[in-house]
């Protein structure tokens, strides 16, 4: 059986999250339950203070950043959901890609979304400009599943 880490950090105030890092975690959740059985996943989320606030909503896999998975970079911008949580003006944590910031129809979208194909064994997104980036993923770790 193969195994995949994959770690989640974001900002957490007293069990609470913002949005963003939200939505993020709640689409891991979605995606890990769908990889092959062979696939086993060991989930790590590490929750941050504040005071880390430039490391939220990172995803690492198998110990590298996503944003060096897919070639790019990550950036920030202000989030209004972490700076109520925090109580200060924030800026959050997003991954630039070929169209900008991540999109989905034509608005912004900071969360990662991505789904998994079960009849080809490949991780595949809901929404078809997710597609590039996710293979990009795979691509980088397919010779560890058979």
């Amino acid at each position: 059986m193969k195994k995949i880490l994959i770690e989640w950090k974001h900002y957490d105030k007293e069990g609470e999250t913002c949005t963003r890092c939200n939505n993020t975690g709640e689409n891991i959740q979605l995606a890990i339950k769908e990889l092959p059985k062979n696939v086993k996943v060991e989930y790590m989320e590490t929750k941050l203070e504040a005071k880390d606030m430039a490391q939220s909503n990172s995803i690492i896999i198998n110990g590298e950043m996503i944003e060096d998975i897919l070639g790019t970079e990550a950036s920030d911008n202000h989030c209004g959901s972490c700076s109520c949580l925090s109580g200060e003006d924030t800026n959050c944590r997003t991954i630039k890609y070929k169209w900008g910031f991540l999109r989905i129809n034509s608005k912004r979208n900071y969360s990662i979304r991505f789904k998994q194909n079960i009849e080809n064994g490949l991780i595949k997104p809901k929404y078809r400009h997710w597609w590039s980036m996710v293979e990009q993923v795979w691509n980088f770790y397919k010779d560890q599943f058979p």
